[in-house]
């Protein structure tokens, strides 16, 4: 599996995971829970790989735009789970593979 076919698969996943949430509350409630851990882990070391990437393209000031932040997270997340599948083709990339909650 290649990469472009990779992040489109664990795009597609995602999306899938996305829309049951939007039908099913207790389903989005355990999928909020999951993603409210996933972002504290990550937010412990992503905002320095950040600062510095921005520093280095001379960006001004200590302080970026929410949405800047918000779309470096999303863009790791969905790295994270593009190498789960690159990892791992034949099996379905989830927001709950590391939990103990199912998404049955």
């Amino acid at each position: 599996m290649t990469i472009d076919e990779a992040l489109l698969a664990a795009s597609k996943e995602y999306d899938e995971e996305v829309y049951r949430a939007r039908r099913d509350p207790s389903f989005s409630e355990l999928m909020n829970h999951c993603m409210i851990d996933e972002y504290e882990e990550i937010d412990r070391e992503l905002p320095g790989y950040v600062g510095d990437i921005a520093s280095a393209l001379q960006v001004k000031g200590t302080v970026l735009p929410d949405w800047a932040y918000q779309m470096a997270i999303m863009c790791f997340r969905l790295g994270m789970r593009t190498q789960r599948k690159l990892d791992r083709p034949c099996e379905p990339t989830s927001l709950f593979w590391r939990s103990d909650k199912t998404a049955v």
